[in-house]
């Protein structure tokens, strides 16, 4: 893959690590139900070989990057923190999560040759069948 690593190849010991993900789903939180006032945006990437994984931009943060990240679109990003996945609802089943800050380097890519690994298509049978399903995962059309 050149001068970025793979999701699958991060580590908590790699901060100078560069990625390009295709953005699977861009959201953004709320600090309490009802407010108007942004706690954090969430984003849900994936790489090359279909790894996925989460992302989150703080509040104080948010300043530094478009207002709104477009699904779909591949990204190169540089200088994160790589932290434990703590959410407990998750959107992905990656260990690690994408923590952003002050001194991030962000740019859009082409994305001719970049697969899409929009889906992960699971059948019903085997969710409704498996006593064993992770219920804090979160499985959606879109993830």
């Amino acid at each position: 893959m050149g001068m970025y690593c793979l999701l699958n190849e991060l580590t908590t010991f790699k901060r100078r690590s560069a990625v390009k993900v295709r953005v699977v789903r861009s959201y953004t939180v709320m600090e309490r139900r009802g407010s108007s006032e942004i706690k954090s945006k969430e984003l849900v990437l994936h790489d090359e070989e279909a790894t996925v994984i989460h992302a989150c931009i703080p509040k104080d943060v948010l300043p530094k990057f478009p207002e709104r990240f477009l699904e779909g679109s591949v990204y190169c990003f540089k200088n994160f923190y790589v932290v434990a996945n703590w959410h407990t609802y998750k959107t992905s089943m990656h260990e690690f999560m994408l923590q952003f800050n002050h001194e991030n380097i962000m740019k859009e890519s082409r994305s001719e040759n970049f697969p899409y690994h929009m889906y992960r298509p699971i059948p019903f049978h085997t969710l409704k069948s498996n006593p064993a399903i992770d219920v804090k995962q979160l499985i959606g059309k879109i993830l």
